[in-house]
């Protein structure tokens, strides 16, 4: 019996979503049910936590319990967040600018939900153009009416006297216009932000501050250290060290300058007078010795005044400072603002101080050993890419359902009677569910392999994560999706160049269906996500064992997250959307409602919970690189079908791709060179103080044995290593 493949209907192939459909649909709706109740019964825990003036631990935004002072920058109240819904309407007309930047939100997370926002509104557009335009176009075009797909694009079964491809042709110019203009707006926005300057001067130290007046106490590295993680939590303390006040030691420096200056002037007079007592001795002898008497008299006070002087300033100097380097410079700014009390009483927190006044220092590694190490990582992820290539592979093709009733021919009566939504569920949404379990994992893998080659801020190190996963995932979608790892396609493409373009048109629509199932379940991962009811439950269950509100107020603080792995996988979405708008039509209504749901989330994240974000442009250029990427896959796949068909469609498809790489590189130019420093820490003492100890000559003591006990006695830390690199001015990175 001649073997026949199960022909799916359009009806059939949208029934096979229905599983999805349902499984999302409920779990979406269970998890937001149950999360409205417990804002409405619990509202204390959904409001963000601050740091109260009176006890310096954590306590709620909540007005029975919290004591008001001027520096309370935490909003909103209980009134804005109380009620089933009024939350709601408070977050849709909330101005991200003025509530996250006045509560440590930062540049970053202002300019991520501006790029959430117009990509829900760009998707939005999208989805009516496809519903509009190729929608009608895929249902007429070529093919027999038993085998119409009106959910998939037909392009391929356009001949070249179809007047449809210039049709066709206009919709990729109409997209690729509407994806400039949304790079547009949004690099409206980064350059008005990027005049905001004082904050990205100076980056590294803006990550840390400076407290003085440390008590007795908690007067050493550890200690200090273990207190500020007690209040900030423990990731958000990058380094913490002694170092003597500079400025103190440079006042000694000024001091002892004026009375070297006096005492070289008072040598020049005694000398030139002392010249001429040979020719006026009997006249001036007597006068001389008085005069002589009262400066050297003179002298000698300003020997005891400088000593006493010292003296002093000895005292001030043995207090010596402290620089907190927080991992986050929201922390930082935070921390600011935050009254201390208890052991942290009476310290003095201000920002650190600029360039000039401090010196800092690398904290790496030597620069032959971070080569070894970043080719060795390099080499990592090259292996980490080619065996991620194999599994992925066999996921993917489980969900392509043109070939599956091939491979289940024999049992092809089971699979007719088999309910088509359950069909979905085995060949769409397992699949996806595999493969978003397994890309999991992979950000906390680049994490360990990229932090191997040197410390880094977080900051650094999220925005190499970012670019990796993205172009991990981009290219485990060119390398499986399109072009296939099995060894009949490769013989197939090797002895038949030609025909790759036929593969990848069959590839392309069949690999949408699978990837409609995985933003529809990238949509419930999300809610589960937002909802965050593990960290509700943790906090009640644990609560039973303790006692005091200082260890309940900890447990309730949300703990910082990184946005990386969430914005690669973003803009990776992004980028399948773009690809398969025109092949399925679908993937941009459930993209649409992706980024829609993402931005009301990630917003809701950011004005009601403290949640340190990103300090600078660490990631502008990567997420509009990411944009154009996807773009240019979209063109490019469209030019090759176009090429294919006909010449002419082909070339007019071709100034869009070059429009696109003169873009791609414009964003140097346009936002910068990203500035990455390596994890910088105040110098503890040593060659930098010793620059500062060399700026003058003495002209008057040639060894100044008291004045460089004194100094030496002050700028050497006890715990500082002996092998440091040489130290730096953060105003020359």
């Amino acid at each position: 019996m001649e073997e026949e493949s199960i022909v799916w209907t359009s009806k059939e192939r949208g029934r096979m979503y229905d599983g999805t459909l349902i499984v999302v649909t409920t779990v979406s709706l269970s998890f937001l049910i149950v999360w409205v109740f417990l804002r409405r019964t619990s509202p204390r825990f959904f409001l963000r936590k601050c740091f109260a003036p009176k006890w310096g631990i954590p306590l709620f935004v909540f007005h029975r319990l919290t004591i008001h002072s001027p520096k309370d920058l935490f909003v909103p109240t209980i009134e804005e967040s109380s009620g089933w819904f009024r939350w709601f309407f408070y977050l849709l007309w909330t101005d991200e600018e003025t509530e996250i930047f006045n509560n440590y939100g930062g540049f970053e997370s202002v300019l991520y939900l501006t790029w959430l926002r117009y990509s829900s509104i760009l998707w939005t557009v999208l989805t009516a153009v496809s519903l509009c335009l190729v929608l009608p176009l895929n249902a007429t075009a070529g093919g027999r009416p038993s085998n119409l797909d009106s959910m998939r694009s037909t392009m391929i079964n356009i001949k070249q006297e179809s007047n449809r491809m210039w049709v066709h042709l206009s919709v990729v110019y109409l997209v690729s216009a509407l994806v400039y203009y949304f790079c547009h707006l949004y690099m409206q926005k980064v350059s008005y932000y990027k005049r905001l300057e004082f904050l990205l001067k100076n980056r590294p130290r803006s990550h840390a501050i400076m407290v003085s007046d440390i008590p007795f106490e908690i007067r050493s590295e550890p200690l200090l250290r273990r207190t500020f993680e007690e209040i900030y939590r423990s990731q958000n303390i990058a380094h913490v060290i002694m170092a003597p006040d500079v400025p103190h030691i440079r006042k000694m420096q000024e001091a002892r300058k004026k009375s070297s200056e006096r005492l070289s002037i008072i040598s020049d007079r005694l000398s030139r007078r002392g010249s001429s007592w040979n020719s006026h001795r009997n006249e001036f002898l007597s006068r001389l010795s008085i005069q002589v008497q009262k400066m050297e008299f003179g002298v000698e006070n300003e020997q005891k005044k400088f000593e006493r002087k010292l003296e002093e300033n000895e005292a001030e100097c043995n207090q010596p400072v402290a620089f907190v380097v927080f991992s986050f410079m929201p922390a930082a700014l935070m921390a600011l603002e935050t009254i201390h009390d208890g052991e942290l009483r009476g310290m003095t927190v201000r920002p650190a101080p600029e360039g000039n006044d401090i010196v800092w220092e690398h904290l790496g590694i030597k620069k032959n050993a971070r080569r070894l190490r970043t080719a060795f990582s390099f080499i990592l992820l090259l292996g980490l890419f080619f065996s991620w290539i194999v599994p992925m592979s066999i996921v993917i093709d489980t969900a392509n359902m043109e070939d599956l009733p091939k491979f289940l021919y024999e049992r092809r009566h089971v699979i007719s009677r088999l309910n088509l939504k359950y069909l979905g569920i085995f060949t769409g949404f397992l699949p996806a569910l595999i493969f978003i379990i397994t890309i999991t994992i992979l950000p906390h893998l680049i994490r360990v392999v990229h932090n191997f080659s040197r410390p880094k801020l977080r900051s650094h190190l999220d925005s190499k994560i970012f670019r990796t996963f993205y172009y991990f995932l981009v290219l485990q979608l060119a390398t499986v999706i399109l072009f296939g790892t099995s060894l009949r396609e490769i013989r197939d493409v090797y002895h038949r160049p030609a025909g790759i373009i036929d593969m990848m048109n069959r590839r392309l629509p069949d690999s949408s269906s699978f990837f409609c199932h995985l933003i529809l379940l990238s949509i419930a991962s999300s809610v589960v996500q937002f909802v965050d009811l593990q960290r509700f439950l943790c906090v009640k269950i644990r609560g039973l064992y303790y006692k005091t509100h200082y260890q309940l107020a900890k447990l309730s603080i949300p703990s910082s997250f990184s946005f990386a792995p969430h914005m690669a996988y973003q803009s990776f979405i992004f980028s399948v959307g773009l690809i398969f708008c025109t092949y399925n039509p679908v993937v941009s209504l459930f993209t649409a409602i992706y980024f829609g749901f993402n931005w009301i989330s990630s917003k809701h994240q950011l004005v009601f919970f403290h949640t340190p974000a990103y300090e600078g442009y660490n990631v502008t250029r990567s997420l509009m690189r990411s944009v154009l990427t996807g773009l240019m896959m979209y063109q490019g796949f469209m030019f090759a079908v176009f090429f294919q068909q006909k010449f002419s469609p082909g070339i007019a498809s071709l100034p869009l791709i070059l429009v696109d790489l003169l873009l791609f590189f414009l964003t140097f130019r346009k936002i910068g060179k990203d500035s990455y420093p390596p994890l910088l820490i105040p110098s503890s003492g040593g060659d930098g103080l010793a620059e500062v100890k060399d700026t003058y000559t003495d002209p008057a003591m040639k060894e100044p044995r008291e004045y460089d006990a004194i100094v030496n006695r002050e700028l050497v830390f006890p715990n500082s290593e002996p092998s440091r690199p040489r130290a730096i001015n953060v105003s020359q990175v």
